[in-house]
C-alpha cells in the first residue's frame, strides 16, 4: 500500500499527501477553528456582561452597567426567552452540525440522512421542551420548520430503500405518490401556519375597525339623544 497513489475522493484529477494537498489539509484545519471559538466567544461574553448581571443579579442591582458589545449583539438574544438567552448558539451549532459536521460522514451516504434526521429530531423535541422563544406564533412557526425538516430527512432515508425489495409496479406506484404527498403535506404546513396567521391579523383588524365604528355610531346617536 505504500507504492499506492492516492487521490481526492471528489477529483479524481487532484492527488493527495503531495505538497499542494498538505497546504490545502493545514488551511482546513486553521478555517475550522473559527467555527468553534467563535460561538464560545460569544457565549462567554453574553454570560459574563449580559446574564450574570443583568438576568442573575438583578436583585441585588437593579441598575446594573450596560456594555455597548452587549448591546451590538442585541439581535443574538433578544428574541428568545431570557432564561434561554443562548439558544442562537445553539441554533448556530445545529446549522453547522448539519451542514459541515455530518458532511464529513459522505453526504451521498445512507449514515448522512440517517444521522441528520436523528440530529433534527433531537433538536426539534429541545425546542419543544425548552420553548425558548416566548411569543406563541414564531415558537409554533419553528416548529413546524424543524418538524418538516426531519420529515424530509426522514423521506430521504426512505428513500434509500432499494427499489428492487418492491415487487410489483402498483407497489412502486403507490410508493411514490405516497412520498410526494407526505413532502407537500409537511412543507406546506409550514407555509399553511404563515397565510393563516396573516388571515387571523386581517380579520381581527377588520372587526376592530368594524367596532371602533359601531361605538363611534353609538356614541354619537347617544350624544344628540342626551343634548334633546
Amino acid at each position: 500500500m505504500k507504492d499506492c497513489t492516492y487521490y481526492l475522493k471528489m477529483d479524481y484529477s487532484l492527488k493527495c499527501f503531495d505538497n499542494d494537498y498538505k497546504k490545502y489539509v493545514t488551511a482546513a484545519y486553521v478555517g475550522s477553528i473559527y467555527p468553534v471559538l467563535f460561538p464560545l466567544f460569544i457565549v462567554a461574553v453574553l454570560y459574563l456582561l449580559y446574564y450574570r448581571p443583568q438576568i442573575k443579579n438583578r436583585a441585588a442591582n437593579p441598575d446594573p452597567k450596560r456594555y455597548e458589545i452587549v448591546e451590538g449583539m442585541r439581535f443574538i438574544y433578544e428574541n428568545y426567552d431570557e432564561r434561554c438567552w443562548y439558544w442562537e448558539i445553539v441554533e448556530m451549532v445545529r446549522k453547522l452540525i448539519l451542514t459541515s459536521g455530518l458532511a464529513l460522514l459522505g453526504a451521498e451516504g445512507r449514515i448522512y440522512i440517517g444521522m441528520a434526521a436523528m440530529a433534527s429530531g433531537f433538536y426539534a423535541v429541545a425546542h419543544a421542551q425548552a420553548r425558548p422563544i416566548p411569543d406563541k406564533f414564531e415558537h409554533l412557526l419553528q416548529l413546524a420548520s424543524l418538524v418538516a425538516t426531519f420529515f424530509n430527512l426522514s423521506v430521504g432515508v426512505l428513500l434509500r430503500i432499494p427499489t428492487e425489495m418492491i415487487n410489483y409496479s402498483i407497489e412502486k406506484d403507490k410508493d411514490s405518490i405516497g412520498v410526494t404527498v407526505l413532502l407537500v403535506t409537511t412543507n406546506f404546513m409550514v407555509i399553511g401556519l404563515v397565510v393563516g396567521e396573516c388571515l387571523l391579523c386581517l380579520l381581527r383588524c377588520r372587526y376592530i375597525k368594524l367596532s371602533s365604528r359601531h361605538y363611534s355610531v353609538l356614541n354619537s346617536e347617544f350624544r344628540r339623544l342626551h343634548m334633546e
